[in-house]
Order: C-alpha cells, then structure tokens, then sequence
C-alpha cells in the first residue's frame, strides 16, 4: 500500500513539473505571433515574452498604443489596427492584405493569441438590445472571427507537419453567473465552450487549443474602462478587486500560457479561479441561487 502511495506522490510531483516547465516556443517553427488585444495589461505583457523568440503582429484599435510597442520593441513588432467593435466581415480580407503588404506568407504565423474584450458591470434591464449586441461582437464574435482566419492557416501548416497555437483569454466568469455581468459571464462561457470543442476537433491535427481562466487580473484597463464605473466612478468592492489579495498579475497569466499550451486544453490562473471551477463543478442550480444571494453595489447598478 505505501509504495503506492510513494509511486502516486512521485508521479504528480513529476508531471506538476512538467506543466510548470516553459514551453519550447521553436518547436511551433514560425516567424510571428499574432496578438490581439495587445496593448492591454496581458496583451503587452505576452508581447515582452514572445520577442525573445519572434516577431510579433499586434492588433489593437488604438493607433498611438500600438506606435508606443513598434517603438519599444523596434524590428520585433508590426501593427495591425483593427476595431472588432466594427464590421468583423471585413477582418480577413484586411488581414489579408496586411500580410501582403508586409510580405508575410500564411506558413510564417504559426501562434495566435485572442485577447480582445472588456468588462461591463450592469443590470440586464439597464442597456439597450444593441447595446448588448455590440458587446458581444467585441467580446465573443471577435474571438470567432480570429478562430475562423487563422485555423485555416494552422491547418495549412499542419499538411506541412507543422505545429501551431491557438490561445483564448476567458475568465473566471466562465465557471459562474455573477450578478450584473451576466452578458460579460455569456461571453466568457462561450469562449471556453468554443475552446475545448476546437481542442477536441484538432487535438491530433498538430494544432494546440488553450483556454486561459485568470481571477482579477491588476495592472489593466479592463476595471478603469466606462463599462466597469457608474456616473465616471469606479464601483465600490468590485473595482477593489483589482489589486488586492484576489487578483493575479499579468506576468502570472501570460506565464502560465507559456508553460501549458500543448500541454493542457484548460488552465486555472489564481485562486479564485480556481474556487471558481470548483463551484462550477457543483452546477448550474447551485451557483444560480448561491450568486442571487449577493448583492453588491445593488442600489448603484439598478
């Protein structure tokens, strides 16, 4: 009985260590790595990581934030300027076009990062339908059209035996319906549920699927953008989140994609991510009526 029990600690000794090794980027043979959402705080903080071992294309809708990374990181980065809150129809053939104009051949990308999307803290009855709809375009459909262009690519590469990449930022959110984020929690259910089918369907076609579950992420502008503050004001205990105990770092995130990608279709980022998949192991019921219990910020929100 004990040396099984030797055996079972030793075997997850070995593979806690195996999941906690850096990943070996080269084996994905490419030039560049696509990053979406780049200019946030785990956007920038994955395009740091990833030019000490390739160039990177960094698509963002802020023209000045994407000059600042082409200017600190010189000869490493190109900019693309898309916002995925206009016609998404039109992303593939401006990408396209992109990559023609700075002579970039479909083989050459071999890693793609989906980041895109904010928060919004809101009662349902409180935004419009097209409200709501613009969100989700930003918030999901982006991530859809970004699958849609480069799984095409990867699976080009893979008739190539070639290895690529596809790494989808989600959330805690994911696991449980907290109140006044209830499109946000859509979203982030969708991403993941999108993630883990398409790591199902390319699993044995030389193409990684990695779904991302940070808690609070500090240092970002997912808590300061107008959805997360009422009349301009930060939310009480929500935006307190953001730094404090709960929170996880961007460097946290951005390094745990790089030790688990091909390795893992799902990763947990903190603690509260955690507990959060804990609680979504108990079910939908349960976290239903355990969320409608809290009622933080109520009379600001409603």
């Amino acid at each position: 009985m004990i040396k099984y029990i030797v055996l079972t600690i030793l075997l997850s000794v070995a593979w806690l260590y195996y999941l906690t090794r850096p990943i070996k980027i080269k084996k994905y043979q490419c030039k560049y790595a696509v990053v979406t959402g780049a200019t946030g705080g785990t956007g920038s903080e994955l395009v740091s990581q990833l030019v000490e071992n390739m160039n990177v294309i960094i698509i963002a809708r802020n023209q000045v934030e994407i000059e600042k990374l082409i200017t600190k990181y010189e000869g490493k980065v190109i900019g693309f300027k898309f916002d995925f809150s206009e016609d998404l129809k039109t992303f593939a053939d401006r990408f396209t076009q992109f990559m023609n104009d700075n002579n970039i051949k479909r083989e050459d990308i071999g890693l793609c990062f989906s980041n895109a999307g904010y928060g919004e803290y809101r009662a349902f009855h409180a935004t419009s339908f097209e409200h709501k709809k613009a969100f989700m375009q930003v918030n999901l459909d982006s991530h859809i059209c970004v699958a849609d262009f480069f799984i095409k690519i990867f699976t080009e590469r893979s008739k190539q035996k070639k290895r690529s990449g596809l790494v989808f930022t989600s959330s805690v959110a994911a696991h449980a319906p907290g109140r006044y984020f209830s499109l946000y929690h859509t979203a982030k259910n969708a991403i993941s549920s999108l993630g883990n089918a398409l790591y199902a369907e390319y699993l044995f076609k030389k193409i990684d699927i990695l779904v991302v579950h940070p808690g609070p992420v500090s240092n970002t502008k997912f808590f300061q953008n107008e959805g997360m503050r009422i009349d301009g004001k930060q939310i009480p205990m929500v935006s307190n989140m953001e730094n404090s105990f709960m929170s996880v770092t961007p460097k946290q995130v951005v390094n745990r994609m790089l030790t688990r990608l091909g390795k893992e279709n799902v990763v947990q980022v903190g603690w509260v991510a955690v507990c959060g998949a804990l609680m979504g192991v108990l079910g939908r019921n349960f976290n239903g009526f355990v969320w409608s219990l809290f009622s933080l910020n109520k009379k600001l929100v409603e």
